[in-house]
């Protein structure tokens, strides 16, 4: 992941952000969803991927 995107993930994680929105393919999602599993942050999905499984 990005610098940028690792930072807001541990923010997402010590409660600093209210939603976290995804654009990229069924990878980037897993990775990312993998990371918020434990926590109650929302997470939105923009299908920009090659097979968007998971937004399908």
């Amino acid at each position: 992941l990005h610098a940028a995107a690792e930072a807001a993930l541990k923010q997402a994680k010590r409660g600093e952000i209210d939603v976290i929105v995804v654009g990229g393919g069924d990878g980037s999602l897993r990775t990312v969803a993998s990371v918020l599993a434990d926590t109650h942050v929302p997470l939105g999905v923009l299908p920009l991927g090659t097979l968007n499984h998971f937004a399908k």
